[in-house]
């Protein structure tokens, strides 16, 4: 699961790499991006995220463990 977070965070942000507990914001995000990192996860695990519930997650760490729960809830 991380790995597949970090390679659509990667791409999206076009970057060679970075941490996984490097935030969001700090690694050259903005709302556009993000916006299309949650179309590329809602696309690759086939749900929908709520967006308010998204912005708590701002690491590749914090996203997957909250990606991991809510798969095991469905």
């Amino acid at each position: 699961m991380r790995e597949k977070i970090y390679e659509i965070w990667r791409r999206n942000l076009d970057l060679d790499e970075f941490d996984c507990d490097d935030k969001f914001y700090e690694i050259g995000g903005n709302s556009i991006i993000f916006l299309m990192i949650i179309e590329d996860i809602n696309d690759e695990f086939g749900f929908q995220l709520p967006l308010e519930d998204v912005y708590e997650y701002e690491t590749v760490n914090k996203m997957s463990a909250y990606l991991e729960q809510k798969l095991k809830k469905e």
